[in-house]
């Protein structure tokens, strides 16, 4: 499993958790409760699918900053050692 896959499947997690939230609160907040039988299901669908793009794209920006500070410190390392 790579890095990115691993850090995606952590983020899924808590970006389907707030779009559902702001999606629970449209519904409830609005005309849409009288159909709230209906539309809470579509929003827990549309949640789960928008997380992932969402996770996907937001997985290599949490990584960045560390990769960049241990090119700076030179900490990285080489693949193969030197000899």
């Amino acid at each position: 499993m790579s890095n990115r896959l691993a850090i995606t499947l952590l983020i899924y997690g808590m970006a389907a958790f707030v779009i559902y939230g702001i999606g629970m609160i449209a519904v409830l907040a609005t005309p849409l409760q009288a159909y709230a039988e209906y539309a809470i299901p579509g929003v827990f669908a549309l949640s789960a699918l928008l997380a992932i793009p969402i996770a996907w794209k937001v997985a290599p920006i949490t990584r960045s900053r560390h990769q960049r500070k241990l090119v700076r410190e030179d900490k990285l390392g080489a693949p193969y050692p030197e000899s």
